[in-house]
Formats: C-alpha cells, sequence, structure tokens
C-alpha cells in the first residue's frame, strides 16, 4: 500500500522499512478499521478497498509500492488451501528484555538478561485467541522465537547509529 503523503516518524530511515496498510478483525467479518485512509471498514469492504488502491497501480507513483496487481486467481488458490484450517505459531513472550540499574551495586558492573511476561490481561487475551482459533478447526502450536536478542540488539544499534540525534535532538 502506498503511503499517500501520510507523516512517517522514521523519514531517512531506510534499512526498516515501515508499512500501511488496512486491519481487520475478519476478512469476511462485518467490523475492520483501516488506519489513515478510512475508519470503521466491515470485512466484506477489505477486498474492495485493496482491489480499488491496487488498481490505480500505486508502484507507478510510490517506489516502495511493490508493483503488484490484484490477483484473483491467487485468491481463490489461498481459499481453497485454507478451507482445512490454518497452520499457525504463537508466542507471548520475546524473552528479550534487558535490565541495568547503574545504582545499585549489583547490577553496577553486569547487563542481565530477564524474561518478563507481558501484562495477565495480555496474556489472557492471547490465550483466548489460541483456544478460539483451535476451537474452529485450526492448528495452534507454541513458537519460540529465533534470536530475537540478536535482532533487538541489531535494531537498535542501526537506530541509534546517529548516536540518537534524530530521535532525541538537543
Amino acid at each position: 500500500m502506498p503511503y499517500a503523503k501520510m507523516a512517517n516518524s522514521m523519514e531517512g530511515q531506510e534499512t526498516v522499512h515501515s508499512v500501511v496498510g488496512p486491519m481487520a478483525h475478519s476478512a469476511a467479518g462485518e467490523y475492520a478499521n483501516c488506519f489513515f485512509w478510512c475508519k470503521n471498514l466491515t470485512g466484506k469492504d477489505l477486498r474492495l478497498f485493496l482491489t480499488s488502491v491496487l488498481g490505480q497501480e500505486p508502484w507507478k507513483y510510490d517506489s516502495k509500492v511493490i508493483p503488484m496487481p490484484w490477483r484473483p486467481t491467487e485468491e481463490e488458490v489461498v481459499k481453497l488451501k485454507t478451507q482445512g484450517g490454518l497452520n499457525l505459531g504463537y508466542y507471548s513472550c520475546d524473552g528479550v528484555v534487558s535490565y541495568s540499574s547503574p545504582g545499585d551495586w549489583i547490577f553496577q558492573i553486569t547487563l542481565i538478561q530477564l524474561q518478563v511476561l507481558p501484562h495477565p490481561p495480555i496474556l489472557r487475551g492471547i490465550e483466548t485467541v489460541v483456544s478460539t482459533l483451535k476451537q474452529n478447526g485450526h492448528t495452534v502450536i507454541p513458537w519460540t522465537p529465533y534470536k530475537h536478542d540478536f535482532g533487538f540488539n541489531l535494531i537498535n544499534g542501526i537506530y541509534a547509529a546517529d548516536g540518537n540525534t534524530v530521535r532525541n535532538p538537543s
């Protein structure tokens, strides 16, 4: 989806691109929400929204848009493949939270890795989604994130490569 002159908080940062597009509770449901462009889309409107935007060939005006028109044949293939249910992985904690306290003598020398779980309502929400998906015939399995600590450190190094002058001008 094109940005269409929307503000981007990371303008000029070209290493990890942000994206924009519609969000929905269900592709066939009754309610969806599309940030920036529209409000209160229904799930049935998502197809109309996407085909309309892609029908304008936005890649001709925004170089970051992948030149890929709507493909009705692919849509039908996906529908057929998902009739028996989806295979989904989930996780509730990536285990990447760093903590150091320079004022506390115990932590002055070391930086420790702690596994901090999300708040109970978030965990309850994850479990509700998992159980609902299973009840509706989908296969849902726990997934262990791979090297999230490495990715976390890598992206923080990229974002702070300028000494944080863009994010924290002084």
